[in-house]
């Protein structure tokens, strides 16, 4: 049986504790996690993906309202419950309207009841696809499970780490390990200077980096590089730089076949086949990309990009909350 995926949006553990073991009491099966910030709630639903939402009215510093538009967008099929105590205030009426509906935190009976419906009614919704559909299904989850893994360990990564750089060696080496990809590195853009500085990789690198550094010094002013320093001539060439400037996710699906790839042979000595470049943005600027490398050629698939350009999307977000 599926277990029901509760998101508890509650700033005092102890309390959000309790409610999951009444629920867990009343016979539901549950995987829950628990978020209380503004950014915690966005990591949470975009990598967890709840089936159902419990918001505590006593939670400050999160809006409902806010809460709930964001539940709406990010997963629009989960079920969102305004928890209160009798002493606090009813809910805004825009959530009194939009909410699945608004419960005292004292009747854990109701409660109870009220995420059991929920839960049959998920249960219910699978259930009715068709048995081909549920096969498909099958298989795009088992195709998908390393980004879904990745994009885990990446929301996880966002919780602990404090500082950015810390950040982008922890999405890399996510890449690698659960992801499945060969190879990944985040470079920063150096706009003035045309050229995207590496600041972390991690995998089957084999000197890759230092190699393409050395090539392209070779044929700029710079002559004399500090750390590792990827020159372009310049932001026409290369995939790096066309994320960068384009803003835009870069997938190549062959890079042997694929005109665009520089270096090509060093890529493909290393068992580099295919790759995807992200953009990373902050106040709507592209600050700089992160290329991950597989092993095998494409096509990469419809979802498959979806996730990673998700992925993208929440390092993104995270590097607004994180210091430089």
């Amino acid at each position: 049986m599926d277990l029901t995926r509760l998101l508890i949006l509650d700033a005092d553990e102890a309390a959000a504790a309790l409610m999951t073991r009444e629920l867990v009491a009343g016979g539901l099966r549950l995987t829950t996690e628990r978020a209380d910030t503004p950014a915690g709630v966005e990591v949470a639903l975009r990598w967890f993906e709840p089936d159902v939402v419990l918001f505590s009215a006593g939670l400050s510093g999160v809006d409902s309202v806010w809460a709930l538009d964001l539940v709406q967008e990010i997963c629009p099929r989960a079920r969102f419950f305004f928890v209160l105590d009798a002493s606090q205030n009813d809910p805004p009426e825009d959530v009194k309207l939009r909410a699945t509906a608004c419960v005292l935190r004292s009747d854990g009976q109701r409660l109870i009841a009220l995420v059991r419906s929920a839960t049959i009614e998920l249960r219910s919704r699978r259930a009715s696809r068709r048995p081909e559909r549920a096969l498909a299904d099958t298989e795009t989850r088992s195709a998908l499970a390393p980004l879904h893994a990745m994009l885990s360990a990446v929301s996880a990564a966002m919780v602990k780490v404090q500082d950015r750089d810390a950040l982008f060696q922890q999405v890399c080496r996510a890449a690698v390990e659960a992801g499945g990809f060969r190879m990944a590195w985040v470079g920063l853009a150096d706009v003035g200077r045309n050229k995207v500085d590496p600041i972390a990789s991690y995998g089957d690198d084999a000197g890759y980096l230092d190699e393409v550094g050395r090539a392209l010094s070779a044929t700029v002013e710079e002559r004399h590089l500090t750390g590792w320093s990827v020159q372009f001539v310049s932001w026409d060439t290369g995939l790096a730089a066309e994320t960068v400037r384009s803003g835009q996710l870069v997938v190549c699906d062959d890079i042997e076949l694929d005109p665009r790839v520089n270096f090509k042979q060093a890529a493909l000595d290393r068992g580099y086949r295919s790759l995807v470049a992200l953009p990373l943005t902050q106040q709507n600027e592209t600050i700089g990309m992160m290329m991950l490398f597989a092993g095998e050629p494409g096509p990469y698939a419809d979802d498959e990009v979806v996730l990673l350009r998700t992925m993208a999307s929440n390092i993104s977000f995270g590097l607004a909350y994180l210091h430089a």
